[in-house]
């Protein structure tokens, strides 16, 4: 038989059991190739798993499957924008693969001032993905990358012409 991708149809056919096994995945997440498969199931389960997983980002050991999530959730997932920019701040000594999928998440969570400053102000340190994830963020953050692209210093004035390459023709 088929899985569906498609959360309404899961919802649907695993009606309140759906919202019931959510507590029951979160435990999950920080557990060793397991992690994944409980970030999946929660991402198709719905909305509802946003706060659980926002929640998850605290335990350093889900937070890579917590961000994989709530990034495929984008905008909808912006109400704990707030707890990943938080997370910014004490990223500097975690594995780089958390780092970039931290950056990717807060880029698929769409435009905000707030977060397009934070990733601008990360750009000398830590160069690809603030600058994608800026680039997710579509033309909305130009006024950010503005300062960067006056800049003297051809790194940061590469960074965010590749953030602005990612907006692709017809963005403005």
């Amino acid at each position: 038989a088929t899985v569906s991708r498609n959360p309404r149809v899961i919802e649907a056919y695993l009606g309140a059991q759906a919202q019931e096994a959510l507590p029951v995945l979160a435990k999950w997440l920080g557990t060793y190739r397991v992690g994944p498969y409980a970030a999946r199931a929660m991402h198709l389960i719905g909305d509802a798993a946003i706060p659980l997983l926002g929640a998850a980002l605290a335990l350093s050991e889900s937070k890579t499957s917590a961000l994989w999530a709530l990034g495929h959730f984008g905008p909808r997932a912006a109400s704990v924008r707030p707890l990943l920019l938080a997370a910014l701040a004490f990223s500097t000594n975690a594995a780089q693969s958390d780092q970039d999928q931290l950056y990717w998440a807060i880029g698929q969570m769409g435009y905000s001032e707030e977060a397009a400053s934070a990733l601008v102000g990360r750009f000398d340190e830590y160069g690809e993905a603030p600058s994608a994830a800026i680039g997710a963020m579509g033309p909305q953050a130009l006024p950010a990358l503005l300062p960067m692209l006056k800049s003297e210093n051809r790194d940061r004035i590469i960074r965010a012409m590749k953030a602005i390459q990612h907006w692709g023709p017809g963005a403005f």
